[in-house]
């Protein structure tokens, strides 16, 4: 400035101009970040610390924020602590100077699980009594976040009477089968006298984060190994003439499922086709296999039986018929074969024909008579 007199005077103004956003420095976190935790909260600090401005107006204050949420603003200090969330988080940092300019955020990965694993079924072989050796068993397990850490999960086992409660009261206590999520049961087992027991089971299942569960018990029951059938069971004629004199010839096959080297028995039933429940059946033949028959698991009969009274029957050829034999399925221990009886009186009365003729008619009158029966069934 000068005055009519020549005399002047001056002096300077610095303006600051700061058009970049600030720094923020590496916080220190309670939780590692880029591996699993079951954490529930974030505690951080030095945000400030190695934080800078570059020469601008400096920093005023911090934010922090979920990536997926509002950024919060935290104060100058550069600390504080925020909740975390399940899954995969990015979780980020930012400063903001004293003009308003926002600098980049700085991202950290946060892994979060605290869900424990989920079971589902379990994998394991048919349950008899014939087993031996190893016993290989699995159990079925998911978990949504962090996964499965199978080499520190565990196979509990026990064998149960009735299978029910939390305890295998057989074995007294939980047995331990190893770690992982498949295992074998030990081939030191003698399953031979298990049959009727439960296989009680129960995993303790951990995943990467740490979460663990461990689940209810399950049993399975361990049923006998071993299992007759009846099979190919035939007649070598559909109508015969009732009483002694006129046998027929019935063969069938008596299998096994599996080796066997007892004995037993197989009956030869009889039960009038118009039966009804209170209908017994009679005893035409009984015979016994006896050790070494079933070695092969499968023993072919023979044998003539006779109807003594003239009608339609059903005959039943039935494999252990006192069920004295613990089997898998007792229900598949019998077959069943239709045959007509002619009365020899009836036959013999009519002159000019010869039996064999009269049996053929009756036969054919007989077989008429069956197919009209199964349609009308049908």
């Amino acid at each position: 400035m000068f005055d009519e007199g020549g005399n002047s005077a001056q002096t300077s103004i610095h303006i600051g101009i700061d058009r970049s956003g600030p720094e923020v420095g590496t916080p220190s976190l309670s939780v590692g970040s880029g591996s699993w935790t079951d954490a529930t909260t974030l505690i951080f600090n030095g945000l400030s610390s190695g934080a800078t401005d570059n020469d601008g107006s400096g920093i005023d204050t911090y934010h922090v924020r979920d990536s997926a949420d509002d950024w919060v603003d935290i104060g100058s200090a550069g600390s504080g602590s925020m909740s975390l969330d399940e899954g995969v988080r990015t979780i980020q940092f930012r400063a903001v100077d004293r003009v308003g300019n926002i600098g980049n955020p700085l991202n950290v990965t946060m892994m979060v699980d605290r869900s424990a694993p989920v079971a589902g079924g379990w994998v394991l072989p048919e349950l008899t009594d014939s087993l031996s050796g190893q016993v290989a068993i699995s159990i079925d397990s998911t978990d949504a976040n962090s996964g499965i850490e199978a080499s520190s999960c565990s196979l509990e086992y026990g064998f149960d009477s009735n299978g029910a409660g939390s305890i295998p009261d057989i074995s007294s206590d939980w047995l331990s089968v190893g770690s992982g999520t498949s295992n074998s049961l030990s081939a030191a087992i003698d399953w031979s006298t298990r049959a009727g027991q439960f296989l009680s089971l129960r995993a303790t299942l951990v995943d990467t984060a740490g979460n663990t569960v461990t689940t209810p018990a399950s049993h399975f029951l361990i049923l006998p190994g071993l299992d007759f059938s009846v099979s190919d069971a035939s007649l070598d004629r559909l109508v015969v003439r009732a009483g002694s004199e006129d046998p027929v010839l019935l063969e069938a096959n008596i299998d096994t499922n599996e080796v066997y080297s007892g004995t037993v028995v197989v009956r030869i039933e009889s039960a009038p086709a118009s039966r009804d429940s209170t209908t017994e059946w009679t005893t035409l033949n009984s015979i016994a296999l006896n050790t070494g028959d079933l070695i092969d698991q499968q023993e072919r009969i023979s044998v003539s039986i006779t109807l003594l009274t003239a009608g339609e029957f059903d005959i039943r050829v039935i494999v252990d018929p006192d069920d004295s034999i613990s089997e898998r399925d007792e229900g598949n221990n019998e077959a069943f074969l239709l045959i007509g009886a002619a009365d020899p009186e009836v036959i013999g009365s009519v002159a000019g024909f010869a039996p064999d003729l009269i049996l053929l008619l009756i036969a054919g009158l007989f077989a008429s008579h069956v197919l009209k029966r199964r349609e009308s069934a049908s």
